[in-house]
Parts: C-alpha cells; sequence; structure tokens
C-alpha cells in the first residue's frame, strides 16, 4: 500500500520517486562511493585497476644451423672419407632427421650414432648434433655433392611439440684424383 501510494505521489508531482532499499535490507556505512566523471578525460578512472593477464610468449626459436664438411676434398677415386653434417640449435630439438643428397658419383653411408654436445657461447647455450657418413666417390674429377637438408622439430617446454623446421647445409665440391696403381 506504501510503495503505490509512493508511486501515485510520484507519478502526480512529476518526479521520480527515491530509491529504497528492499525490506529487511540493512545498508552499513552509508552510500557507495561517487566516481568522478572521467568519460571524456581519455584515461581510465583513478579507481579502475584492469584484470592484467600475464600473457606468456612462445620462446623464439632461431632455425638451426647445419654445417657440412668433408675429411679431404682432393681425394683419390675410392678412398674412403668422412661426412659430417654438424647441427647447431639454441634450444632443445625433439627430433632431427638429415635427409641425405642423392648422387650417383659418391657412396654415402653412416656411421653410428649420431652425437650431441652442449657448446657455450657468449649468446647463451647451444646444443650441437654431429652426424658422420662413409663418403666414397665413385669416379675421378670434379664432384659437386648437393645440400644435406635436416627436417625436425623443437621440444617446447614441458615438453610438448615445438614448432618444426626444414634447414639446409651447402653444396659440397671436391676435385677427385685418379686411383694410383701401386
Amino acid at each position: 500500500a506504501r510503495l503505490i501510494l509512493f508511486t501515485l505521489l510520484a507519478a502526480i508531482s512529476g518526479q521520480a520517486p527515491a530509491y529504497y532499499p528492499p525490506y529487511g535490507y540493512q545498508q552499513q556505512g552509508g552510500y557507495p562511493q561517487q566516481y568522478p566523471d572521467n568519460r571524456n578525460a581519455g584515461q581510465p578512472p583513478a579507481y579502475w585497476y584492469p584484470y592484467q593477464q600475464q600473457v606468456q610468449q612462445p620462446p623464439a626459436y632461431d632455425p638451426p644451423r647445419v654445417e657440412i664438411s668433408v675429411s679431404d676434398t682432393t681425394p683419390y677415386e675410392q678412398q674412403s672419407l668422412i661426412y659430417r653434417i654438424r647441427v647447431s640449435s639454441s634450444g632443445n630439438l625433439k627430433t632431427a632427421t638429415p635427409v641425405m643428397p642423392q648422387s650417383s658419383e659418391v657412396v654415402l653411408r653412416s656411421l653410428g650414432e649420431p652425437v650431441t654436445e652442449s657448446d657455450k657461447q657468449d649468446k647463451g647455450r647451444r646444443l650441437v648434433t654431429e652426424y658422420r657418413y662413409l663418403l666414397m666417390p665413385l669416379s675421378s674429377g670434379v664432384i659437386e655433392i648437393p645440400p644435406a637438408r635436416v627436417t625436425g622439430r623443437y621440444t617446447a617446454s614441458g615438453g610438448g611439440n615445438g614448432p618444426t623446421f626444414d634447414v639446409s647445409g651447402k653444396a659440397v665440391t671436391m676435385q677427385v684424383r685418379p686411383a694410383t696403381d701401386a
């Protein structure tokens, strides 16, 4: 009955009724703080502290470096040589698979398991994995071995899968001498 009377009086007088809390509600400490009108100031009000979630950026992965070397670039025909592929990376590699060049002028065979070592440099730690192959030139003359590629994936934090990579080394040129009759 009281609410109807206030609404009726407000309608007759043209004013909106004042706010009254619901029955049984007891407000503690008076009215809430009045906030300044900063809509046109271009800055958020001083009391506003937005929640800023700390988004962790994924680590930057530099592509690994691939270095190719041969134990001798002026060998004899059918001489056994060592062909090395060194993969140098700033992060842990989950997988690294050499894709060997195809050439009918040489024989390439794997020599055991790859060897990994840690190398400290100015910019931090680098991991170096070396793959060794037996290389034998089959004919004399200039032989160019196409670049070897290495494909793989980095290890992400927590051991998951990181980004993939596909990098190449440089071609190797050899001046092969004819076999000697001894």
